[in-house]
């Protein structure tokens, strides 16, 4: 059903109630049971979401199924497996600037192009989590500590990790505050946490030449500019330390340090 108007409901941006505009999903959603939802748009910052939000256990079936995982990097082959190896060493190279060692935990590995490119440089310790038992079950084949479950089901004890690597994990995440706080918890005092994600601002997006950064539930659930992100991570305990748009493919790239406190 078709809805217009506006809702009043708190806004992870702004930190506070703020009025939302209901605007139609401007695709078709990636299961037809959500083609009932809206966008949410903060009247004040912008911010855009999913209205109303998938539940935590419709969630888990999605990604359970297998349906919310990409394709194994193993059978990607041509131009795109050229791109993907490029890619993926360029962030491992970034991260390594600002956590060159200690224990990284990649939230939500997927397939697993992360994890591997990281392995190969060798300056970490590793640990991934999954909530696709399909992902997991390759991954410990290939010799990876795999963990099924969320961050706080997977047994990483308080202050223990130097970097998070949350790579199109946080446009999925329903509750991103309850989120960050799972992060901050498990990072040290000096942690970092670096975060990939789809960027509303970038250029393929603003030329409309891309549809894949838009809100699209269960998948997509939030559509973020650098300057929302960025709003977001402050406002729950992070420094943030870089921002660098990827306009050829609308990513961004968010790196942030944990701080003493949470506005």
């Amino acid at each position: 059903m078709k809805i217009s108007g506006s809702v009043e409901q708190y806004c992870i941006g702004c930190r506070g109630l703020r009025e939302h505009l209901l605007e139609p999903l401007a695709i078709t959603p990636d299961s037809p049971e959500y083609s009932d939802h809206h966008i949410a748009a903060c009247a004040t910052c912008g911010l855009r979401s999913s209205y109303p939000m998938p539940n935590r256990e419709q969630l888990r079936q999605w990604y359970s199924d297998g349906r919310g995982v990409p394709p194994d990097a193993n059978e990607v082959s041509g131009p795109r497996a050229v791109w993907h190896r490029t890619h993926d060493r360029y962030m491992v190279n970034l991260l390594e600037k600002f956590a060159p060692s200690g224990l990284l935990v990649d939230v939500g590995a997927g397939s697993g192009r992360f994890v591997r490119a990281a392995r190969e440089l060798g300056r970490w310790s590793i640990i991934a989590t999954e909530l696709a038992e399909d992902s997991i079950a390759s991954l410990r084949r290939e010799g990876f500590d795999a963990r099924l479950g969320n961050l706080d089901e997977v047994g990483i004890a308080d202050h223990s990790v130097d970097v998070v690597w949350a790579s199109h994990v946080m446009e999925h995440v329903p509750d991103v505050e309850a989120f960050l706080s799972s992060v901050r918890r498990v990072l040290k005092p000096s942690g970092h946490l670096a975060a990939l994600l789809p960027s509303e601002g970038s250029l393929r997006a603003r030329l409309k030449l891309s549809t894949w950064h838009l809100v699209n539930p269960p998948g997509h659930l939030w559509a973020f500019r650098p300057a929302t992100f960025r709003k977001v991570l402050e406002g729950n305990g992070f420094d943030v330390k870089l921002t660098r748009e990827i306009h050829v493919v609308c990513e961004m790239v968010c790196i942030a340090r944990t701080t003493a406190h949470v506005l």
